[in-house]
């Protein structure tokens, strides 16, 4: 008798174990629903190309994903000139409802055969004479890449995050000779160095550029990560993409007042590498080498550049040479 109550008293706590975790398991699901939604702003923004003789570069996106997930809010597919998005101009993509919290990923997937509109090719570059070259994909009609960042989503609130294409890293001329076809980069090439960014943590540069720039010369600046930038790497002749760790590259521009700026820095400390591209005599522009620069306040501020949300921060900046 006495091992037939111990089986019934064993069964009825079994089952109340049983009924506490199906209590439990129900409350952390609705739990999940509980962190509320807020709405997410995808737009674009580019950083300059190399080649001067680049007038437009065109993509098509086909797909949107925010954490691996489809965004249901993306209208597309959606054709876009990004050379026209520079200098702190951005377009939107699209805007979604979002599960209140921090997202790591956005992957966008772009299409080389077909525009929004039907017409071929879908992603292409056009040249300052107007002829356009197809940007062609070793991952075949479409392919995936995938921005970097932090993203935080609030509850009954919206955040804007800002994609930098970065056409410098995306594009490249072809190997075999002709100067006139591109294609998109491999994605091993750039898996990591492609970056986006919350509008609401991020700040800006507005510099001046004290310094001689010959009429065949170009000069970068790229912004690093403080501590980040090591020369002989990112100078590599060998490497599919030179400077490739840099966060964010902008060109002087000027003829008698110099000057360069960069938009949408996440807030954090970065250091600026400012260098010399000469054309050669084919038309290619070429590492010259780097340049001995410092701030005219400062001379260790380049290497020690405080990025605040929401503030704009003025550099003076005096170049001595290569």
């Amino acid at each position: 008798m006495w091992k037939r109550k111990n089986s019934v008293m064993s069964m009825w706590a079994t089952g109340l174990l049983s009924l506490s975790v199906l209590a439990f398991t129900s409350c952390s699901k609705e739990g999940d629903g509980d962190l509320g939604e807020g709405s997410m702003e995808i737009r674009v923004t580019d950083s300059p190309a190399d080649n001067d003789g680049i007038e437009a570069v065109f993509v098509t996106v086909t797909n949107v994903k925010v954490g691996g997930q489809v965004v249901d809010g993306f209208e597309g597919p959606k054709t876009i000139d990004i050379m026209a998005l520079q200098n702190g101009k951005t377009e939107v993509l699209a805007t979604d409802k979002f599960t209140a919290k921090s997202y790591q990923n956005i992957t966008l997937e772009l299409d080389s055969e077909m525009d929004e509109n039907g017409n071929a090719p879908g992603s292409y570059v056009e040249m300052a004479d107007g002829t356009k070259h197809k940007l062609a994909s070793t991952a075949g009609e479409k392919s995936e890449y995938t921005f970097n960042g932090a993203a935080r989503v609030m509850a009954d609130a919206k955040s804007t995050i800002v994609l930098d294409f970065d056409l410098r890293k995306f594009i490249r001329e072809s190997d075999s000779g002709s100067a006139s076809d591109f294609s998109f980069v491999n994605k091993s090439d750039i898996d990591g160095y492609l970056r986006f960014s919350d509008e609401d943590n991020a700040g800006s540069v507005k510099g001046n550029y004290d310094g001689q720039v010959a009429a065949d010369e170009k000069v970068i600046v790229y912004a690093y990560e403080k501590g980040s930038f090591n020369e002989s790497q990112e100078t590599d002749e060998n490497a599919a993409l030179q400077f490739k760790k840099a966060v964010a590259s902008t060109e002087i521009l000027g003829a008698l007042t110099k000057s360069f700026s960069f938009y949408f820095l996440e807030e954090g400390e970065y250091e600026l590498h400012f260098v010399s591209y000469i054309e050669n005599e084919a038309g290619e522009m070429e590492l010259n080498g780097i340049i001995d620069a410092e701030s005219e306040t400062n001379a260790n501020l380049l290497n020690n550049v405080k990025i605040q949300a929401g503030v704009q921060l003025t550099l003076n900046v005096i170049a001595s040479g290569i």
